[in-house]
């Protein structure tokens, strides 16, 4: 995903268009590709605490982490 997200910056920058309609085009193209490296990121994270189920995030069942419970 990390490599889409280059190759996708890479063609817009590469774009010869011009213009308003290019400009918001590269936006929205920019704004594809950051969603795709953080998806990356946040599946990366997602293996490594599958692979270390002690990586999870504090408080998430299972942890040994401390999460506020019902009122007494």
């Amino acid at each position: 995903m990390r490599e889409h997200a280059r190759r996708l910056l890479a063609g817009a920058e590469a774009l010869g268009w011009k213009g308003p309609e290019a400009d918001a085009f590269r936006e929205r193209v920019t704004e594809l590709a950051g969603r795709c490296s953080r998806a990356a990121t946040d599946l990366s994270r997602a293996a490594g605490q599958v692979a270390d189920p002690g990586a999870a995030r504090p408080g998430a069942a299972g942890t040994g982490g401390t999460r506020p419970g019902p009122a007494r």
